[in-house]
């Protein structure tokens, strides 16, 4: 991020979700405007970037790739590998 990070006593008494992204502050950036985080990849072999999505749109967001024909998965049994 291109500012530098605020002190706890600014962020303290704002909201969780605030909180949190001071927490994760050095994994934060904007990449064309649009705010990520990144983390380690689980497997070890680099990072991974996630978008992070305005508080406003996330139902909107969530339901748009879930509740379409197309979305979801299968159930436990046909998605289960054996």
């Amino acid at each position: 991020m291109s500012a530098s990070k605020p002190p706890w006593a600014d962020v303290a008494e704002l909201s969780p979700e605030t909180r949190h992204y001071w927490l994760i502050w050095d994994h934060l950036k904007i990449i064309d405007g649009v705010l990520c985080r990144t983390k380690l990849k689980k497997d070890g072999t680099g990072e991974a970037t996630q978008i992070i999505l305005p508080a406003n749109i996330r139902s909107r967001a969530l339901k748009a790739v879930h509740d379409t024909i197309m979305a979801g998965h299968l159930g436990v049994k046909k998605t289960k590998a054996n």
